[in-house]
Order: C-alpha cells, then structure tokens, then sequence
C-alpha cells in the first residue's frame, strides 16, 4: 500500500536561522547608529572646546590691551605734570584745554564711554563725554584704592547708581616720581561696546548655542553677561553654588574642560568650561542637546527603514526558498511512487490523491506568488522611490559610510523589485498563457532577436538560425524561452563578439530546439541548480535575478517538453528544449 507523503514543515533551525539574521540586522543597524551618533557628539564636544579656547583668549587679549594702555597713560610724565599744575592752579586756562584735547583724543581712539579727571580726595574735577557733575560712590572707592596703591585699578562690570546702566573702568593714578598721586584718572567702559558682543557671537549657525561669563560672589555663581534665552539677566541671575549640574557652578568650583548638564532654563546641555586668566571671571560655551540630536533623528529613521527593509527581504528570500524545496519534495515523491510504488492498483488511488494535493498545493503556492509579488510591489516602489530621493536629497551630506549604506539599501531595494516583477511573471506561466496555436518558429525567433535588438547591438553579436519548423504552441511564452537564452549567450560572454545559433531537429514526437553560444560556458557541478528559482551562479558583476532559466523551464513544461544544457567551461554552452508534435494542450 502505497503512503501518503507527509508535508515539509519549516524545521526549527530555519526559523533559529531567520531570528539570528533578523538580530543580527537590526545590532548591525542599532551599532552603526550608535557609531554616527558617538562621532556627531565627539564633532559637536571639539567645537566647544575650540570656542571656549578662541573666546578665552579673546577676552584675555582684550583684558591686556585695556592694562597696557593704562600702563602707558600711567608712564606718561608729561601729562601728569600738566595734570598736576591744573590740580595746583584750576584757573589756568590753558592746561585745562590741553588736558580736555588729550581725554577727548583717549576717549576716541579708545573703547571708553566717559572719562573723568579725579583730585586727590575722589572729586571730579575735569569729564569727557559725561553730564555728570561727580562720580558715583561705587567708583570713589575704587579711586582711593588706586591713589593709595599708586597702582592701575581694573574693576569688574558693576552697576550704576543712577541709571542702572552696566560699567566696568580702569582707575590710572596721576602719578610723578617721588610724590604722592595728585589724583586720579577713571575710565569708563560700556560692556555692551565690545565685550557683550564678543562673548555672544557664535562663529557657526545655532539656535540655542552661546556663551556665559561668570563670577563667583559669596556662594552664588552670578551671570555678568545678558544671557541668549533670558534678559535683563546681567549682575542679578544667580544660582547657588550647591546645584552641582549647572555648568555655571562647575566652572566656579573648579572644573575644566567638558561636561554636560542642565542649565539656567532647565535643559540638558553638552557645555565646556574655563577661567579666564588676570580675572574673576570665569565661562561657559553650551548647546542643547536638543539640538545636537535633532539631525540624527533623521539618520535614525533612515536606518530604522533600511533594517525593515532587510528583514522583509530576509523573511521573503526564505519562504521563496522553502517553497521550492516544498515542490521539490512533493516532486520527489512523486517520482517515487511512480518507480517503486507496491501494489499499484491499491496505490494509483493514493498516488492520484498525492498528485491532487501537489496540483492543489502549487496552485495555492502560485496563488501565494502572485498575490504576494503583485502586493507588495507597490509599497516596495514606495520604499524604493523613497530610497532614491533620499540618496539624491543626502549623498554628500553625510559621511562616507551612511551614502555606502543608502547605496546598499537602493540597490536592494531594487534588486528585490526585479525579483517580485520575475516571481510575478514565473506564476502566470500557467494562469495567463495563450491557448496553443500553429505558430511559425521562423517569425518568433525574429521577434525575440528584436526585442535583444540593443544588447546585440552593443555587444557585437552575430546570431545565426537554420530554417524552423511550424508548431502548435504559445507564441509569446515561445518569444520569452527564446529570448531569455540568448540574453544569457550576450551577459556570459568572454571577450570575444558572442555568436549564437539556433536550430531544431525532428525526434519521433518531438521537436529538439537548440540554442548554442561561445560564451564563458557552465561547470558541470551546477546541472541540477542551474533550473532554480533565483539561483544565480555568479556575482554583481553579472546583472539580474536569477529568474530566466525557471521561467523557461516552467514555460516548456507547460508544452509538455522538458529543458537541459551540454557545457564545457570556456568553450560554450548549447541549451536544449523540446516541443511535442501531436499533443494540442491548451493553457
């Protein structure tokens, strides 16, 4: 009694394959994400470093200039001579215009908004570029420091009094060998003249990037500047020192370099940190993390979608690849009970069954085929056309290694819709074939030879025919079996122009159609491949899907005849099919 064959089920080590290639693809994409995103921070982390160095040294450079100006008023014997003579004898009218030229000349060839010429006991006796009658108490102090230092005074950014507005002066003694300063000279800088603007500006484009100067004052951590993101902000925001996360508490307590924390609005932010040497100061060069971020969320999503991609394609390959050892089984069976089938009359009923369920199952399968390829083609001509316009939108913006990978992505992209077009027309082999009718060879060789009509062109072929017999059979799929062969004579050849002959013998009941070429030939170990869906013996540097040779195998056993090759390597390869004679099969 013959048995009935039991069908394939998918083995657990397919499956353990599958979920292994599916991880793998996605720690392939998470690490490569990961390695973009380490390198866009290492980038963004160097370029604070960079400024904090550049605006150190700036406001350094500035501190210097400022002192040694004030070191060369300071060493100017003559003007404290006339100095004090005026100090001596104010009415002297004379001494009094020079000395009013000489401040208005510092005044202007400098950054100073006023000056003030100051006696002995902190009065203000000359000004320039002031309505002022006095100066402020806050600057008498730091008069007196000067005088009895004998020493130039630069004071931190402060206050006004009156009008609230933000100062920072040099106090230079007037000063003669051997005697006491006779007074003093207060010079008045505005912050918002040079300094805010030499902190605030930011040598690249940013929207939340930019710089804060700090000073300590009791345990708070003070903002000297007017801040990007608030205002009014200058001399009175202040957080206390205990808020470790602040960047700004950082800088006053003692760290260097870079660091990440929340700042004054409460974001997170990647900041690099310094004093600022011969000062109290101290600055913070930060941007948000927001915004260092943003631009890998779209790389994120590039990966994410090329990793769908992948493991739709992995998970397709796999079931193309277990349907065909299915029909393989089914056909082994088959051919089983055929030669070794005990007791046939008993068997014939189970073999008849079992070649129901085949016929049953390929129509299922070939169902499966063509809903599936014809399905998914167009979201897989969304994900492509998507690929593409992001290849055009992105190559050359990123780095090398994300266009190798959208490169790899189109060419998958499009090498898996070739594969669904050939899956789509390998199933309709049998649902959407002509019905057979006389056809002559002759002519459907001619049309196949047209549609190669470029491909022989550019390759330089020479295909030769004897004359062809007339036959019952589907003249399309016949122009397809033809057509296919020798497209692969022109794609395998060697250096030579390929030459292709076509002929056709009568054997008993059966045309034998041959079709032989000089190209690069077949090795012998691939006989039973070669007929495969999507087998392909060879690399990139051959196109296609491996589809060709199953499409004609199909399309011939259709006609009821069969497909095989004589090959030697090097020297050519000659493919043979046949066509019955009498049987009048229709599609």
């Amino acid at each position: 009694m013959a048995t009935k064959p039991t069908p394939l089920n998918i083995p657990y080590r397919v499956l353990i394959v599958f979920t292994l290639l599916m991880i793998g693809i996605i720690a392939a994409g998470y690490l490569y994400y990961e390695k973009q995103k380490a390198r866009f921070v290492e980038n963004v982390k160097n370029d604070l470093v960079a400024i904090t160095v550049l605006k150190v040294g700036q406001i350094a450079n500035w501190r210097k200039e400022r002192l040694a100006e004030a070191q060369v008023i300071l060493g100017n014997r003559i003007m404290a001579r006339h100095i004090k003579e005026f100090m001596d004898d104010p009415g002297t009218t004379a001494i009094r215009k020079d000395i009013l030229d000489w401040l208005t000349l510092v005044k202007n060839n400098h950054e100073y908004s006023e000056i003030f010429l100051v006696d002995a006991k902190g009065k203000a006796v000359l000004s320039v570029g002031s309505t002022a009658a006095d100066i402020e108490t806050h600057s008498k102090n730091m008069v007196q420091e000067a005088i009895h230092s004998g020493k130039v005074v630069f004071t931190d950014i402060y206050r006004t009094e009156v009008s609230k507005s933000l100062h920072l002066s040099l106090i230079i003694p007037v000063l003669l060998p051997n005697s006491r300063p006779s007074g003093a000279l207060l010079l008045i800088m505005d912050p918002n003249t040079f300094l805010y603007p030499l902190i605030q500006t930011w040598p690249v484009l940013s929207r939340t990037a930019e710089t804060l100067l700090i000073r300590r004052e009791g345990d708070d951590a003070l903002y000297i500047n007017e801040l990007r993101h608030r205002k009014d902000t200058a001399l009175s925001l202040r957080f206390p020192l205990s808020q470790k996360e602040l960047p700004a508490a950082m800088a006053v307590l003692g760290k260097r370099g870079l660091t990440e924390g929340i700042d004054y609005r409460g974001k997170s932010v990647f900041a690099s940190v310094d004093a600022i040497p011969g000062s109290p100061w101290f600055i913070v060069t930060k941007v948000d993390k927001d915004e260092v971020y943003e631009p890998l969320r779209g790389n994120a999503r590039l990966v994410l979608l090329i990793i769908i991609i992948l493991i739709i394609s992995s998970g397709l390959g796999i079931a193309l690849w277990w349907r065909q050892q299915n029909v393989l089984f089914y056909r082994e069976q088959y051919e089983k009970e055929v030669k070794y089938g005990a007791e046939r009359e008993s068997a014939k009923k189970e073999i008849e069954k079992t070649v129901e369920e085949l016929r049953r199952s390929n129509e299922e399968l070939k169902q499966f085929a063509y809903i599936a390829s014809h399905d998914l083609q167009e979201p897989l001509r969304m994900i492509a056309s998507y690929l593409q316009l992001i290849e055009r939108r992105y190559k050359g913006k990123l780095d090398k290694d994300a266009d190798e990978f959208i490169a790899f992505a189109v060419d998958g992209a499009n090498r898996l819709q070739n594969m669904i077009i050939g899956l789509l027309a390998y199933s309709r082999v049998g649902t959407k074939g002509k019905p057979f009718e006389e056809i002559n060879c002759s002519e459907v060789l001619g049309n196949a030879i047209s549609n190669l009509k470029i491909a022989i062109e550019e390759s330089g072929a020479l295909v030769t025919a004897d004359r062809l017999p007339d036959i019952k059979a589907d003249a399309g799929q016949l122009i397809q079996v033809l057509q296919n062969l020798m497209a692969n004579a022109i794609k395998f050849r060697l250096e030579d122009p390929p030459r292709i002959h076509v002929s056709a013998v009568k054997k008993e009941a059966e045309w034998v159609f041959s079709v032989r070429d000089n190209g690069i030939g077949i090795a012998p170990e691939y006989k039973d491949r070669i007929f495969n869906i999507f087998q392909r013996l060879h690399g990139k540097e051959y196109p296609g899907v491996g589809i060709g040779l199953s499409l004609c195998r199909r399309i011939v056993e259709r006609h009821g005849g069969r497909i095989w090759f004589e090959s030697e390597t090097g020297k050519g390869t000659t493919f043979y099919f046949t066509i019955p004679i009498k049987e009048d099969k229709t599609a």
